[in-house]
């Protein structure tokens, strides 16, 4: 039996997350996140959301995610895709 080498698994896994979220999706924090101001490293941080922070997804750019940073539409900014999963890590 082969084996996947571990990378193309984990590509594969990042690109059906991508391919299967869409606008208006409900996002977790998967570790403590940075929320910046826009989609880049150099951008201000706005706020800081803690691991299980629920997240709705606005778009996409350039492996950033664009959110509202609570379900009812508040604050908005980036965060890196890697940030984020669809089940709540709290629960787990």
């Amino acid at each position: 039996m082969k084996t996947m080498p571990i990378t193309i698994v984990v590509a594969l896994t990042l690109f059906s997350y991508s391919a299967s979220a869409k606008t208006g999706d409900i996002l977790y924090a998967s570790a403590p996140t940075v929320v910046r101001d826009a989609p880049s490293e150099d951008a201000k941080a706005i706020t800081m959301i803690g691991v299980g922070g629920k997240l709705r997804e606005v778009s996409r750019e350039n492996g950033w995610i664009e959110v509202h940073v609570d379900e009812s539409g508040g604050q908005l900014g980036w965060i890196k895709d890697l940030s984020a999963t669809r089940t709540n890590p709290n629960l787990r």
